[in-house]
């Protein structure tokens, strides 16, 4: 396996994260071609969001490393998640994921408003897609319910049964999308008291996706769930805790970053049958609904967006943003 390993014990700042000492970007994928071609010794790939280091305990530190963006949710971030969930499977020193920002400002600002373009080659795209480890886009038999995977059921059913343990640890902003990856993907998911997050779908013209209209009924129960996804009003990392959809609120005295590190350490250090099969015996009860479900926030979402008012509000959020990059152009 191509990583970055250390040998000293983890710890991480936020000074730290920001820096590419000690990180690797590169790691492998497996597939390739329309047929889904195996390649046993992997084929390497460079990242462009994400860089990595693997603990000697066997944690793999994940940092989403795009602040300039304040990492916002591009089709490319979605493929580099896949390929590296898929990487860290086959990795025999890592026990367990612990994802982080390079930036405490944000976890992720919800979707880039650019559009599905992806930096990853398109034959690799096309190889995990056949062998159903990619992302959902009507690939091979059109049991997907859209061509494009704007709800993004194949990152969410490839966290739901990856065999090992996800630990996300959040602080900042985590808007739509964004708030979706870290409460419904991970295993643990660790906050603070600057963590703030919001579902803006309403305004967006669309639904929920990322599996928010599946967890967030279950956990929450129908009108709390509607609460969140429906009113638009930012919510806390305290919140979360309170309404199970976090593990932990870290504080002053137990910073976020150390508390999830420590957590993260004792699980790898754990028995990893144990940990594993706990996991797949909970979450295999839902694997039917929530493919379920996935397809029809796939279908929904869809039917949302080619709704002339969405259209309407998607075109003027575009020009925003394109009058922002203008503007920041002649800074």
């Amino acid at each position: 396996m191509s990583s970055a390993s250390s040998t000293a014990p983890m710890v991480l700042s936020w000074d730290g994260l920001a820096k590419e000492d000690g990180f690797s970007r590169v790691i492998k994928a497996y597939y390739t071609g329309k047929e889904g071609k195996e390649v046993p010794e992997g084929l390497d790939y460079a990242m462009t969001i994400f860089k990595y280091k693997v603990t000697p305990e066997k944690v793999a530190v994940i940092v989403w490393d795009n602040p300039t963006k304040f990492n916002a949710l591009d089709w490319t971030t979605n493929w580099e998640m896949l390929l590296m969930l898929e990487f860290f499977e086959r990795s025999d020193n890592v026990h367990v994921l612990l994802w982080v920002s390079s930036t405490n400002k944000a976890f992720c600002a919800g979707a880039d408003a650019t559009g599905p373009k992806s930096k990853v080659p398109k034959d690799i795209m096309a190889g995990y897609k056949k062998v159903r480890k990619g992302l959902c886009e009507d690939f091979p038999d059109g049991e997907d319910q859209a061509q494009i995977d704007f709800a993004l059921k194949g990152l969410v059913l490839r966290f739901h049964t990856f065999p090992k343990i996800s630990v996300v640890a959040s602080t900042g902003v985590a808007v739509g999308g964004g708030a979706n990856i870290v409460l419904m993907l991970h295993d643990f998911v660790f906050v603070d008291g600057k963590s703030t997050f919001r579902y803006p779908f309403t305004e967006l013209g669309v639904t929920g996706e990322v599996s928010s209209t599946f967890v967030l009924p279950r956990v929450l129960g129908n009108i709390r769930a509607k609460d969140l996804l429906m009113s638009g009003r930012w919510f806390s990392g305290e919140e979360c805790v309170k309404q199970n959809l976090a593990t932990q609120l870290c504080t002053d005295q137990k910073p976020l970053l150390s508390t999830a590190c420590e957590f993260a350490t004792k699980l790898a250090k754990s028995s990893q049958v144990s940990l594993r099969t706990n996991k797949q015996l909970i979450n295999r009860q839902t694997d039917e609904l929530l493919t379920a479900q996935m397809n029809s926030e796939q279908r929904d979402f869809i039917a949302c967006m080619m709704d002339p008012e969405t259209q309407k509000l998607w075109m003027a959020l575009r020009e925003k943003v394109n009058k922002n990059k203008k503007l920041d152009s002649k800074l």
